[in-house]
């Protein structure tokens, strides 16, 4: 984390043109930044690739393991194809070690979301921070396959920030290939305009209302989610107990923040701007229900829509605020959302850090085993 901070500083000190939200291009940096970026990136992908442990990865792993390593068996075009594709391929041409496996989406995902905050964010810096401890960073030592899906979900924001409808959806198309909730993302084309405008009202009203009647509705939300391709939940599952009260709180902020600053935000008339509140907006009406419910379905919803909240908020906290309490602003933002990440992180201290990692020799001593040749 101090490795990523104190290299995102030297990226901050060589940016040229001040942000511009109206222009979405505007961030220039001088030669040598993207040589600091690039390291940012190996960095968090070598510690993300080599994890060994952490939630589902062993789950992963035995998957990984488990698929053949040719095609002749066919694919499952039921069930997230390109997603076996990916793990076939890997399996068949580099290495049937599931490490390699890991080190290759770890390079795709941190990559893409680095370069994209490079290029988009009015602060690298902290941009860096908030994608690691409250963006998504850690979930992708969890959820791969949603993180996989939300990675191609940027590369479609991407276009769909630069007004490119049709190839917004063609990548929105490809994220559904690895995860069945991706075509949510297409919702994002009707909240691209405004902010809190009379759609996110009708969406945070709606979320409440389906937490209301929650265990009325289970039944077409299990149908909703069959429809979608995703298999196996049941009533029980959907009834379980809902995110904390602290994690809601927390996820409030940012569109609090957005709602208080609207006729600032709204004067930039920029499509980023725009998009990464509503995303925040729908994020947090997912999370609704989630609290009032189960985080299995909907929690999972919401983590879809945080992809932009690391530039939104440095945005909120460099521009909304007056010059004199901006580094107390901004200081205790970041100490407060570290805070709650390491207490969400353990679950409020009753799970151990408990990682195991893997070696980079023992990584490249494995490379081409099992590859038929």
């Amino acid at each position: 984390m101090l490795f990523v901070s104190a290299l995102a500083f030297i990226v901050n000190r060589l940016r040229i043109s001040e942000p511009n939200p109206g222009n979405e291009n505007a961030v220039s940096y001088k030669p040598g930044a993207a040589l600091f970026v690039f390291i940012i990136a190996l960095s968090l992908t070598v510690f993300s690739g080599l994890r060994q442990s952490y939630n589902d990865t062993s789950a992963y792993i035995l998957s990984f393991t488990a698929i053949p390593n040719n095609f002749s068996g066919g694919l499952d075009y039921t069930n997230i194809v390109l997603f076996q594709v990916l793990q076939i391929s890997i399996k068949k041409f580099i290495s049937n070690n599931p490490q390699w496996f890991l080190m290759i989406t770890s390079l795709f995902v941190n990559f893409t979301f680095v370069f994209f905050f490079y290029k988009k964010s009015p602060n690298f810096l902290l941009s860096m921070i908030f994608y690691i401890i409250m963006g998504p960073f850690v979930f992708s030592m969890a959820g791969l396959k949603q993180t996989l899906a939300m990675t191609f979900g940027i590369i479609a924001l991407g276009r769909l920030i630069n007004g490119r409808k049709i190839l917004f959806i063609f990548w929105v198309a490809v994220a559904w290939m690895f995860h069945p909730f991706a075509p949510f993302y297409v919702i994002l084309l009707f909240f691209t305009k405004d902010i809190w405008s009379w759609r996110v009202m009708l969406l945070i009203a709606a979320a409440i209302f389906v937490g209301i009647f929650y265990n009325a509705l289970v039944p077409a939300i299990l149908s909703a989610a069959s429809m979608t391709g995703k298999e196996g939940y049941t009533s029980a599952t959907l009834l379980s107990e809902g995110v904390n009260i602290y994690r809601l709180a927390f996820e409030a902020i940012l569109p609090i923040l957005a709602f208080v600053f609207r006729k600032r935000i709204r004067a930039q008339n920029s499509r980023i701007l725009n998009i990464a509140v509503n995303m925040s907006c729908i994020s947090f009406a997912f999370l609704i229900i989630a609290y009032i419910s189960s985080p299995v379905y909907f929690g999972r919803m919401s983590t879809y829509f945080i992809i932009l909240r690391a530039v939104l908020f440095p945005w909120i906290l460099i521009y909304c605020f007056k010059d004199k309490i901006k580094p107390l602003i901004v200081s205790g933002t970041v100490a407060l959302y570290f805070i709650f990440f390491y207490l969400d992180f353990t679950h409020f201290g009753q799970w151990a850090l408990d990682f195991k990692f893997n070696t980079l020799t023992n990584l490249f001593n494995s490379l081409g085993a099992g590859v038929w040749r």
